[in-house]
């Protein structure tokens, strides 16, 4: 309970990069945009309690980032377009950071790593190769499929409300196979630290929402 209340009363002003804006006030408009484009109402998962529950893991992890500003920055813009219909919100939430980050000092190198995080949700597969940071992101992102069972029953639920659009005979199957695709990797966490604490939480998790859905059962 202290958790989720932390996560509802976490104030997502003190993690925004001020310092970073070529001034204050431009500062301000970006993180203004950005929290109109997160509170929309139809966004019933992918708001703004989002990206608080992002920050917590990252405020929990940040000592294992190599460069946890740049985690900051992948985790408030990842999700800032989010059109259940459209089939490029990955890279059209990267190009709208890109065009933010005009208004910055932050390196083109630094940008690169940035935008390469944001795609990268749209898969969750990293390569073996892939920067320590970016699995981490990834972990953080996921490490809703691998929390207790009524807290991940309304996560799901909030998906479906998200996708209120697709009658159920057309959003059970695709769920289904969202799902069936996450549970045939061999890990779905990058890092040692979430496959230890959510591995096994989330393979329960999904196995138990795909039984449900193969059984047309609503929330």
């Amino acid at each position: 309970m202290k958790a989720k209340f932390f996560m509802k009363k976490l104030d997502l002003k003190k993690y925004w990069l001020v310092d970073r804006f070529i001034d204050t006030g431009v500062a301000e408009q970006c993180f203004y945009r950005l929290f109109m484009h997160y509170d929309k109402p139809e966004r019933h998962y992918h708001n703004l309690d989002h990206i608080r529950s992002l920050l917590v893991h990252w405020e929990s992890f940040k000592k294992q980032l190599d460069k946890p500003e740049l985690v900051l920055w992948a985790i408030y813009y990842h999700d800032i377009i989010y059109e259940v219909k459209r089939r490029d919100n990955e890279q059209q939430s990267a190009r709208y950071a890109q065009d933010d980050f005009r208004f910055t000092d932050i390196k083109p190198e630094d940008q690169a790593a940035i935008i390469a995080m944001i795609l990268a949700t749209e898969q969750h597969l990293p390569s073996a190769e892939a920067a320590n940071d970016l699995k981490y992101f990834l972990d953080f992102d996921l490490a809703i499929l691998g929390v207790v069972r009524d807290e991940y029953q309304a996560y799901a639920q909030k998906i479906r409300e998200e996708y209120v659009v697709y009658p159920d005979e057309v959003y059970f199957p695709g769920r289904k196979r969202v799902l069936e695709r996450l549970l045939s990797r061999e890990y779905l966490f990058q890092t040692k630290m979430f496959r230890q604490k959510y591995e096994g939480q989330a393979r329960e998790n999904i196995g138990w929402e795909i039984r449900r859905l193969g059984e047309g059962e609503t929330w």
